[in-house]
């Protein structure tokens, strides 16, 4: 079919027309508001003055290609017979970057950012340049006054701390751009060709530096060089917290803190020690899921099926026949959900149910069908009714509390302890979900434990993200927030490359805390003769800081980079597969202090209760209640008893407990019976003679 019928069909008996695609700029979420405040802002202007809009300077720069056409579909070849000829060009074409700025009074512009004739980069430098250079002197040429406004996009280089320090020297408090957090801010493709994001200037004086009366009121503008170290050391003045430190050889001189000054009560607490020496597996579950914690979740699943109640528009509805749980139908209910993983995996709960050849149980004794799954889809940890907008994890944080009070008492760390992160497998909804490519689990709600002794836990936290603190990395944070009740005890934390910093070991170090972790090597402060160094299998290479942190460098089959407040670069020969190798002090300890949290995510794994749900509070739940709380019990059942066991038979004894239905009094019937005739209305004897057509009673005795 030739293109001319198809054109006709289309546009004839389809009666379509060709449309033009408009391409415009991707908008990110928070743009539409940013634009609304900023349209407010400039009528509430407009209001105050009649003239402002002829004293608004609006900038932004765009990149012009070279190459000589824009669109190859347009080109064309006309002649008697095909050339066959091929048109190469660059893979990156050739153009150059300008910046211009426009306002009713005139354009300041074009200004080339190029160099050798080639587009170049614009960072923080040259904006500045191109700032104090160019902008500053044809200004002279254009009305300023107090109320003239400058507008510039949200890109890095125009947002960078030095650069919003030379539009503020220009435009003091008169700027409109994008400055936000970096967890707040969700970049796109090109952050040089984002629309305006505008932000009150008013808002944003805290988060620049003021510059000296100096600076603002001289007329003569100074060098860039000078702007730049005046800014760079302003800068570290205030946002680097770090000492001024120096980096060189191993010395040995390394702060020595006297673990348990005040010789406090450290481990399982004496009390338990006394009084379970001995006791069952149950017993020690019961440590932790106590009555405390069942009446807990009694009453907040009761509050919420009432409520389900309240709501109900069907009369078949399932909700209808809900009626109040109460300690034992709750410790059953717990009793199923651990034993169903542990058992193998059926396709749905409706198979744990079945009583034929290959699936048959004793599961209905215990539960019947509909109501487990009545309880398990009212199972609830929160209260609803003091649900709060800012608090993400107000469904579960309260549970989360009162479980990780009891980790505390029954078990205080020792010497050692270690911080890591964890995942709850979830692939839902959720704001808060994270990706972690290096977990079993990639997809899921990220939980940060503090493990110590084996693998107990002793804290447990949701990260919910918007982490971020001013002057304080999320990861330093988080670590601060879980070793709070643990500092000026001389403990010694293990922590993996994604939390070690020297900011981090210079901050526990004046908390008299040892840390021993491995280190980026892109991390702020590291001592670059290490970093950069490349070495020989084998070979190890050390710098000690002036505030006594050691870094190492030490190359096994990959370069391994470490960090430590508490080690030297001493070695130790270690003999692996007939082979003899000299491993750092530093990798060894760390070896087996990284190993509770290891070991903590190993125990869980096994058998786990998790299935597939919709409801993230119900899994983090299930996570702490029946993986958490009985790794911690089967810790202290073990070192207590002196005695180990699988953790599959102690699953066991706990489901037995759990699923055991309370004993009732048997009513005792003699073996010796009586006929007897009586003249009033004769009454079957149920016991003995439920078949026999004449009635008689059986007077028992």
């Amino acid at each position: 079919m030739s293109g001319r019928s198809v054109r006709r069909i289309l546009h004839l008996d389809l009666h379509f027309h060709p449309y033009k695609i408009q391409m415009v700029q991707s908008l990110n979420p928070g743009d539409y508001q940013k634009g609304i405040r900023f349209c407010e802002n400039m009528l509430g202007r407009l209001e105050e003055n009649d003239d402002q809009i002829n004293n608004l300077w609006m900038s932004d720069k765009a990149h012009f290609h070279l190459s000589g056409f824009v669109n190859k579909q347009n080109f064309r070849y006309w002649s008697d017979e095909n050339p066959r000829l091929l048109h190469e060009t660059p893979l990156h074409s050739q153009k150059v970057t300008t910046w211009c700025a426009i306002s009713s009074n005139g354009i300041i512009g074009l200004f080339f950012e190029n160099e050798a004739e080639n587009a170049i980069t614009i960072n923080s430098e040259r904006y500045v340049s191109m700032i104090l250079n160019f902008l500053t002197p044809q200004l002279a040429n254009f009305p300023v006054n107090e109320s003239t406004l400058f507008q510039q996009d949200g890109a890095t280089s125009h947002t960078a701390r030095i650069s919003m320090n030379a539009v503020n020297a220009l435009f003091p408090s008169r700027w409109l751009n994008e400055f936000s957090d970096e967890d707040d801010v969700e970049s796109s493709a090109d952050d040089d060709f984002n629309d305006p994001d505008f932000v009150l200037p008013e808002s944003q004086n805290q988060n620049i530096d003021n510059l000296s009366d100096e600076n603002e009121d001289s007329a003569e503008p100074f060098s860039e060089e000078e702007f730049i170290n005046d800014q760079s050391n302003s800068t570290q003045n205030i946002f680097n917290s770090e000492p001024n430190q120096t980096w060189g050889p191993v010395t040995g001189n390394l702060n020595n803190f006297q673990y348990n000054p005040n010789n406090d009560f450290v481990g399982i607490n004496p009390d338990i020690i006394d009084c379970m020496s001995g006791c069952s597996a149950y017993e020690f579950f019961s440590l932790f899921v106590d009555n405390t914690v069942l009446d807990f979740l009694i009453v907040e699943t009761n509050r919420y099926a009432q409520s389900k109640l309240n709501n109900v528009t069907s009369r078949f509805s399932r909700v209808l026949k809900w009626y109040d749980t109460d300690r034992t139908e709750m410790r059953n209910f717990l009793g199923l959900i651990l034993w169903m993983g542990l058992i193998n995996t059926l396709p749905s709960l409706a198979h744990y149910w079945r009583q034929d050849f290959l699936f048959a149980n004793n599961l209905r004794k215990v539960m019947s069908r509909n109501r487990f799954e009545l309880l398990l889809s009212m199972f609830h940890c929160g209260n609803n009714e003091n649900a709060n907008g800012n608090d993400r994890l107000y469904k579960i944080q309260d549970l989360v509390n009162l479980l990780v009070s009891t980790f505390n008492s029954c078990y205080i760390p020792e010497k050692s302890v270690c911080i890591d992160e964890s995942v709850v497998p979830f692939r839902g909804r959720i704001k808060f979900r994270q990706y972690l490519k290096n977990k079993r689990h990639k997809y899921g709600i990220k939980i940060f434990k503090l493990c110590a002794g084996d693998y107990y836990t002793c804290q447990y936290k949701i990260y919910a993200g918007k982490e971020m603190v001013a002057e304080t990395a999320v990861s330093t944070k988080v670590v601060l927030e879980l070793m709070k009740p643990y500092l000026n005890f001389g403990r010694t934390l293990f922590i993996d490359n994604w939390y070690t910093s020297v900011t981090l070991a210079h901050k526990l170090n004046e908390q008299q805390t040892h840390i021993v972790g491995t280190l980026r090597a892109n991390r702020k402060g590291n001592p670059k003769d290490i970093t950069n160094k490349k070495i020989k299998k084998g070979q190890i290479i050390a710098q000690q800081s002036n505030t006594n942190v050691v870094v190492l460098k030490w190359k096994d089959k990959r370069d391994i980079l470490m960090l430590s407040t508490k080690h030297l670069d001493t070695t130790t020969s270690i003999t692996k597969r007939d082979q003899t190798i000299n491993k750092p002090d530093m990798v060894i300890e760390y070896n087996q202090g990284k190993s509770f949290i290891d070991r903590s995510d190993q125990m869980t794994s096994y058998s786990t209760p998790l299935r597939r749900s919709l409801k993230w509070y119900r899994k983090v739940a299930f996570d702490i209640l029946l993986g958490t709380c009985l790794n911690n019990a089967l810790s202290l059942y073990c070192t207590v008893n002196n005695k180990k066991i699988k953790i599959t038979e102690f699953k066991e004894q706990i489901i037995i407990n759990l699923i055991k239905k309370p004993e009732s009094p048997e009513l005792q019937i003699s073996n010796n019976h009586i006929l007897e005739k009586i003249n009033t209305t004769r009454k079957k004897c149920v016991s003995c003679y439920k078949k026999l057509e004449f009635l008689h009673v059986c007077m028992l005795f």
